[in-house]
């Protein structure tokens, strides 16, 4: 009821900080890709703020293809937008994860872990083996 101090569901919804967490059935849908797991390796703490360009740095990924998956992460909800600082006349989005201490997010990254370290070595042979073509 409104005016009677208690919070409802809906208080900060969409909010920074917000509690407001995907659904099972979106989650498993949203992470069924290697590099989204990989992205949410890296970055699933609490707190930690990054860019997709810098994580296109650290992970030796294309930033075309890592801005994808970030931005698939980010509409799913399980990255939030913290800010989005001026460079070079576009903004570089800050974001952070909103699925730290998440249960299932934890399982599936563990469950899945095996395969993704194949999937990105089939990837990087994968690439290797265009740039060797193209020389």
């Amino acid at each position: 009821m409104e005016g009677d101090g208690q919070e409802t569901e809906e208080d900060g919804a969409g909010e920074p900080g917000s509690s407001q967490l995907p659904d099972p059935a979106s989650l498993v849908g949203t992470l069924n890709h290697w590099l989204r797991r990989a992205v949410l390796r890296r970055v699933n703490v609490d707190g930690v703020l990054f860019s997709a360009s810098d994580l296109a740095v650290v992970m030796d990924i294309p930033l075309n293809m890592l801005g994808y998956h970030v931005r698939c992460l980010e509409t799913a909800g399980v990255l939030l937008e913290m800010d989005a600082v001026p460079v070079r006349g576009a903004y570089e989005r800050i974001h952070t994860s909103q699925v730290p201490d998440n249960q299932i997010v934890a399982l599936v990254l563990k469950n899945t872990e095996a395969e993704d370290i194949e999937a990105e070595q089939a990837y990087r042979d994968q690439r290797a083996k265009k740039v060797r073509k193209e020389e």
